[in-house]
């Protein structure tokens, strides 16, 4: 029982830091995909799956963006259309 509590505390742990740490990455891979600088994009709706495909929303200068990473394929982002 003590051991499935530390890993589930370490668990919780990682991804309370990958959180942290993807919103990093989704910027820096965003300043190259859309041309703005990581300090005027903001990111929402992260998703990360089993495989390491991760999506979300870069916002930059009113302008929304629909992202993709996958480390194969590497960083698409599109305009959102209104």
């Amino acid at each position: 029982m003590k051991k499935m509590i530390v890993v589930s505390s370490i668990l919780a742990i990682g991804l309370a830091m990958s959180g942290c740490a993807s919103k990093y990455m989704a910027k820096k891979y965003s300043t190259g995909a859309i041309g703005c600088v990581s300090d005027e994009i903001m990111i929402e709706d992260e998703k990360l799956d089993m495989l390491g495909y991760t999506t979300w929303v870069a916002t930059c200068k009113g302008q929304r963006y629909i992202c993709s990473h996958l480390d194969d394929e590497g960083t698409n982002c599109k305009e959102e259309s209104k």
